[in-house]
């Protein structure tokens, strides 16, 4: 049986090099967190990744309070009503 040539598009590529440029952010930071806060480096990292998944989970219920369409066009004084009613 012939398979089809697997190929890579534009969307997989972008996801490829964010993910290597964040990954080597990553382990960028946290030879400078290393050497910043020493043995609570550990501490330090729980914590941003605490704030980190805060900071996604408020982006997780706007996105699912309004249409996406919505989002890039909504004035912000518009934000604290729900256009679904």
């Amino acid at each position: 049986m012939a398979q089809t040539p697997k190929s890579l598009g534009l969307s997989e590529l972008v996801a490829i090099c964010l993910g290597g440029m964040i990954g080597d952010g990553i382990a960028s930071i946290l030879g400078v967190a290393v050497e910043q806060v020493g043995n609570a480096a550990p501490i330090a990292t729980a914590i941003g990744a605490t704030l980190a998944l805060g900071a996604t989970f408020s982006y997780a219920q706007l996105v699912t309070y309004y249409e996406v369409s919505q989002l890039g066009l909504c004035p912000h004084s518009q934000l604290g009503q729900s256009p679904r009613t």
